[in-house]
């Protein structure tokens, strides 16, 4: 049985409108939000008359860090730490030139405006303390949030002027990239998961003892034990409570040894253990579904969503181009 239409047409965001459709694009230009130090620090790098600092640099760095740390180590970690600092720096460059670019074409953004996107992000917060707690943490002003949203709108103003507003899908674009990509829209093989994972600890002693665990939920799973009630009891993944049931993974949604294990098993098997930089992984096939062909009439929003998402990107990139041609930017 494959996930309910309901689920799918959720994760694939089939209802969104072409400026929700095009937010995939914009993302990239838009300033990140509490990630923003209120402190005075070095300037990275002057963009006509805007600057970045270092701070502005290393916020967005950090979350990205704190997740390559899981997945890197060593000179591979380093590594990837420094691509990912050339690429943000180049994106708030790309950032900067057009808000400059907003500000000299004076796109308004009101006061209410801004407090609408700010009432919008505190419904993230679960109380009021928590949003203060979070402008403190990162030396944050309310005054200075506000600025850098009224930015961010400004921004994204600009940029649904300058290239959203231009872009249209014809019924025969559609048709014609359905034909070229028709194999990208069918629904692959799927599996319906449960899993039990037992983290990784930090001395070798406690490690030592997740893993032997981690052997002996196995052994006790071969010898017939109900997988969701082990689950509930020594899983430290976010769906133990719920026996573990994970929903569907597509294959080669999940990481390779991963995805390797779930799909040569039959439905009912438990796969071997399977360590990542996690902690020790034991999955249960609850279910499998083949794949499937799905017509144009299936998924013909979707790729109107592809192309046009395609072409406001291609639009975004050819304005920023423009820009840069006789922009001053200079590294410091």
């Amino acid at each position: 049985m494959r996930p309910s239409e309901k689920k799918r047409d959720s994760l694939k965001m089939k209802n969104r409108n072409r400026t929700a459709a095009a937010s995939g694009a914009l993302a990239v230009f838009l300033f990140a939000g509490l990630a923003l130090a209120d402190i005075v620090d070095k300037i990275a790098v002057v963009v006509n008359d805007e600057v970045i600092t270092l701070s502005e640099v290393d916020s967005a760095v950090a979350p990205l860090y704190e997740k390559y740390k899981m997945l890197y180590t060593g000179e591979e970690l380093a590594k990837k730490v420094d691509e990912t600092r050339q690429r943000v720096i180049d994106q708030l460059i790309e950032q900067k030139l057009l808000l400059g670019a907003a500000k000299r074409e004076n796109v308004e953004v009101s006061d209410r405006d801004v407090e609408e996107h700010l009432s919008d992000v505190k419904k993230g917060f679960s109380s009021t303390s928590d949003f203060e707690r979070a402008l403190k943490a990162d030396n944050l002003t309310l005054a200075k949030l506000k600025a850098r949203y009224k930015e961010q709108i400004m921004v994204k103003r600009f940029i649904e002027k300058k290239a959203v507003s231009r872009v249209s899908v014809s019924p025969s674009e559609i048709d014609e990239y359905y034909k070229a990509h028709e194999q990208e829209f069918d629904e692959p093989e799927s599996v319906k998961l449960s899993a039990i994972l037992i983290r990784v600890k930090d001395s070798p002693e406690d490690n030592q003892k997740a893993a032997e665990l981690a052997r002996e939920l196995l052994k006790r799973l071969k010898n017939g034990e109900d997988f969701a009630l082990l689950a509930r009891e020594y899983s430290e993944d976010s769906s133990a409570q719920e026996g573990g049931a994970m929903g569907y993974a597509r294959k080669g949604d999940l990481m390779k040894d991963i995805d390797e294990a779930v799909f040569n098993a039959k439905p009912g098997e438990v796969t071997e253990i399977i360590q990542t930089v996690l902690g020790y992984h034991i999955f249960k096939v609850e279910e499998k579904a083949p794949p499937k062909k799905r017509d144009l009439s299936e998924v013909r929003k979707q790729v109107e969503d592809r192309i046009f998402h395609e072409k406001v990107t291609g639009a975004i990139k050819s304005l920023v181009k423009e820009l840069k041609k006789n922009a001053y930017i200079a590294f410091r």
